[in-house]
């Protein structure tokens, strides 16, 4: 799931208490649990959720959009994060059983 958000220091802080936070290395050789900026220009940290599905928490300030003449992928983020979050309840509810 990936997330924009307006501070993500505090988000920072917090999922760092709460644990989960990645311990994987990607693009750039960069610590994908570290704020960073990426090498698409977006500055952001990876966790994980209690159920071990990714989390990208970006600064939304920084958020990748397409180039020139292309539109913010705001409308496909929505549906994606709809249908992850549909399925992560989905899947809370199986584990209840």
């Amino acid at each position: 799931m990936y997330l924009a958000v307006t501070d993500l220091p505090a988000v920072f802080e917090r999922a760092t208490k709460t644990g989960g936070v990645s311990t994987d290395v990607g693009d750039g050789d960069l610590k994908m649990g570290a704020i960073a900026r990426r090498p698409w220009g977006e500055v952001s940290f990876y966790m994980r959720d209690p159920f071990g599905n990714p989390l990208c928490f970006v600064d939304g300030a920084t958020l990748f959009t397409r180039p020139a003449g292309g539109r913010v992928l705001l409308r496909e983020l929505e549906t994606e994060v709809r249908l992850t979050y549909r399925a992560a309840i989905s899947r809370a509810a199986a584990l209840r059983c």
